[in-house]
């Protein structure tokens, strides 16, 4: 990390060189990247928060001692693929293992509907919205980045597709604008 924030703008600049189009190109694509890797971790930062919010609240209305360490701990694994669940789930087996089998029932038809589903809803919209992706893409983006590079997949994914979607852009304004040749009499 320390070497991007050190060098980062220097990368860059020798990234923008080595793509072979136009400067105003360039520039839409590198552009197109930063917004899309920004959406992205906007995306997550939220919907992180918002698990954490849905877990505290059912850990406090259900009375599970410590929380808001909880809550905190469902925030920030949140960040990591799969890793919301340890704590809910969490909760709900020690209910269980306590005797307390319906509020495990409880934490765990929350944990499910509710703290999971946060994140099917919340990042589509966020990052959807700021890059003008359709959720679709960005779906299959983020699952086959996770799939390809595992956690960084999660930004990579949707920045490939971003990219991709420019690219598609501007060969449709260079190209798709010209009038087509006429074909030569037969």
């Amino acid at each position: 990390m320390f070497f991007f924030f050190r060098d980062g703008g220097r990368m860059v600049r020798a990234l923008r060189d080595l793509i072979p189009m136009e400067g105003a190109t360039k520039d839409a694509i590198l552009d197109r990247f930063a917004e899309t890797l920004s959406a992205v971790v906007l995306g997550s930062v939220l919907t992180a928060a918002a698990q954490g919010l849905l877990g505290g609240l059912a850990y406090w209305a259900l009375g599970v001692p410590f929380s808001a360490l909880l809550a905190g701990a469902t925030a920030f694994l949140s960040l990591l693929p799969y890793g919301g669940p340890l704590v809910w789930v969490g909760v709900a087996i020690w209910l269980a293992a306590t005797g307390d089998v319906v509020r495990a029932a409880i934490m765990a038809g929350w944990g499910a509907l509710a703290i999971s589903s946060a994140d099917n809803i919340i990042r589509p919209l966020v990052i959807g919205g700021r890059t003008q992706i359709p959720t679709v893409f960005l779906f299959f983006g983020i699952l086959g980045g996770l799939q390809a590079y595992g956690f960084l997949g999660m930004f990579l994914g949707p920045a490939v597709i971003a990219i991709l979607v420019a690219f598609a852009r501007i060969f449709r304004e260079q190209y798709a604008s010209e009038q087509p040749a006429t074909p030569p009499p037969i």
